[in-house]
């Protein structure tokens, strides 16, 4: 492992939050813009924004010769940027997300996968945002997150001045507002919901606009993760109609992808129109492999695989005032972990403390393609399939080894990147001593990583402004070997599994537990159906346990929820919750609203 020492925070920085006005794109006028880009000295740091989307795989592009879209805007950024060609994620999105806000591996951060609790940025690993923040730049986070929403785990908890984003773990999850569905969704600023009007695309990028509309005086730092194109696969008739993929669940996906296109094409535009396209950095990735095998690239795999097709994606960056190359190719082994490094190199960051980062900086890259550099062994792995939920990483369990020539998969499969870029034929048999080689490498690696898998990151309660909690069935911790369990249509379905919350009460006081079958914005009867497929759980009793207290109540036809108050202790324990029927059957409570309402 290579590593790179910087400074680094152990505790979390929490930033208040304020409401900002509303963007006016037109106020001001050109000659003001002018001379607002002009005051921007060469010596001033630079801007930073980094656009993420969510399941487009390196082959979603046209300019990767794929024959089903046109991207020309992102085609238009591939150009005007140094691009990473041989660059590495994990191949689902919560762990990439943690590696890209801490430079960090996924596994180091405890999060392995995206939910279940697992998907809790662990609490001592600073952010990009909070190193950012430190250094006098203005933060915003507009879209996906997918570490927590929880205190203290979300992006306003974690360096963000300002966030809008949807639920923790995606469209239709639990913890997202129930009923969303792409257009005119209510999401969460700095933790309140609030409704939008328009495409969830064309949401957050509108929202990035405005903040840097509202903040471009000073040096800002931008982050805009996507939620698309995710499934489900729902974007207007008019952009699917653009695509001349297979099916119409391709068009749908690439259409989706073309509105991305569309969006940054406006936030390119907006750039120059407001002087700041020259001193932003502009950071294009993307999460993990493609969720659709219509194109693959030549590659083998798609999401959630340790062959090429799942963890390779396109990284383009952007920086005309800083000297970055156009039109520019690395070819060079690198990956999410090197980002963080890079931008703090970049922007001639000052960091506190230092950091033991597991990425290096690729700026000697991006100033000569042939600048020296290491030999190195990077790893990527998923977790989350097969075998159902499980507490700790698996050894070598959907895993890949990788250097610049070779490919490890779990273990014993090895492929020549050189000779074999499709991954078709395993040559380890003929390469035994690179086989050994890379297996004692990632030995090491895995023992590292792993040192603090026993931890579980629990949700905090009663911190001082952050009285109030929302437990959902997304963040439930599984029993082991439990299969996924995290979407509003397991919830409505009835779906039963076994498992509890880890919190960590930070007051002693009474808290309220408010049990619900639906969460508060449907507001329906615990016996009440919602649609169709609702499955009525008919409960006369709720149970509710967490530490020395095992407690029951009544449940009437009519209630909506089933509250409980309970005097805590401060410490760390579990939250168990159920609601059982006349003939013993129990079903899990599907949402638990929490909040401290005294001493």
């Amino acid at each position: 492992m290579n590593k790179t020492n910087f400074t680094r925070r152990d505790f979390i920085k929490t930033i208040g939050s304020g409401s900002l006005a509303a963007l006016n794109l037109s106020a001001c006028s050109s000659a003001s813009r002018k001379r607002i880009a002009e005051e921007k000295s060469a010596k001033e740091p630079p801007n930073v924004i980094l656009v993420m989307t969510d399941d487009q795989g390196y082959g979603d592009l046209s300019s990767h010769r794929n024959p089903f879209l046109q991207t020309p805007n992102l085609d238009r950024l591939r150009r005007q940027s140094t691009r990473f060609e041989n660059f590495h994620v994990d191949p689902i999105c919560a762990p990439t997300r943690s590696a890209l806000m801490t430079g960090h591996y996924s596994a180091r951060c405890n999060v392995y996968y995206t939910f279940g609790g697992r998907n809790f940025l662990h609490p001592n690993e600073t952010t990009m945002a909070q190193i950012f923040a430190d250094n006098g730049y203005r933060c915003g986070h507009f879209g996906k997150w997918h570490l927590g929403h929880n205190f203290p785990y979300g992006p306003h908890h974690r360096g963000f001045h300002e966030s809008l984003m949807l639920g923790d773990a995606g469209l239709t999850a639990t913890n997202d507002f129930w009923g969303n569905d792409r257009f005119n969704d209510t999401y969460f600023r700095n933790g309140n919901p609030e409704r939008t009007t328009g495409y969830c695309t064309d949401v957050f990028f509108d929202e990035a606009m405005r903040f840097i509309e509202n903040n471009k005086r000073k040096p800002f730092f931008v982050y805009l993760p996507t939620n698309a194109p995710h499934f489900p696969w729902i974007v207007s008739k008019e952009f699917a109609d653009r695509s001349s993929g297979p099916d119409a669940s391709a068009r749908n996906f690439y259409g989706m992808v073309m509105k991305i296109d569309e969006a940054m094409g406006r936030l390119m535009n907006f750039l120059e129109d407001q002087g700041l396209d020259q001193n932003t950095i502009l950071v294009f990735l993307t999460d993990n492999g493609t969720d659709n095998d219509s194109f693959l690239a030549g590659m083998r795999g798609k999401k959630g695989s340790q062959y090429e097709g799942g963890h390779r994606v396109p990284c383009f960056i952007r920086w005309p005032a800083g000297g970055i190359q156009t039109d520019y190719t690395v070819e060079r082994l690198a990956a999410h972990i090197d980002l963080l490094p890079t931008l703090i190199d970049l922007c001639g960051l000052h960091l506190e403390q230092p950091i033991d980062f597991d990425g290096q900086s690729l700026t000697p890259l991006l100033r000569n393609r042939e600048a020296p550099w290491p030999e190195r062994t990077l790893f990527v792995h998923n977790q989350q399939s097969g075998v159902g939920f499980h507490k700790k990483p698996l050894h070598w369990y959907q895993t890949a080894a990788m250097t610049e020539r070779w490919r490890l998969i779990d273990g014993n499969e090895l492929y020549d990147m050189d000779a074999d870029p499709g991954q078709a034929t395993d040559v380890s048999a003929e390469h035994p001593e690179t086989v050994n080689l890379l297996r004692e490498q990632y030995d090491e690696w895995f023992g590292d990583v792993t040192r603090r898998a026993d931890e579980f990151c629990p949700i905090h309660l009663g911190v001082p402004g952050h009285d109030s909690a929302w437990l959902t069935a997304a963040d439930m911790n599984l029993a082991e070997g439990s299969n996924h369990y995290w979407s509003q249509k397991s919830a409505n379905e009835g779906v039963v599994r076994e498992g509890s919350w880890a919190v960590k009460v930070e007051r002693a006081g009474t808290y309220e537990f408010e049990l619900r079958r639906w969460p508060r914005e449907v507001n329906r009867p615990i016996h009440a159906a919602v649609n169709a497929q609702s499955k009525v759980i008919e409960a006369t009793e709720a149970h509710l346990q967490i530490g020395d207290y095992d407690l029951n109540r009544p449940v009437s036809p009519d209630m909506t929820a089933a509250v409980f108050c309970v005097p805590l202790k401060t410490g760390t324990t579990t939250v168990r919750a159920e609601l059982v029927e006349d003939d013993g059957q129990s079903s899990p409570v599907y949402w638990i609203y929490v909040r401290r309402i005294g001493p």
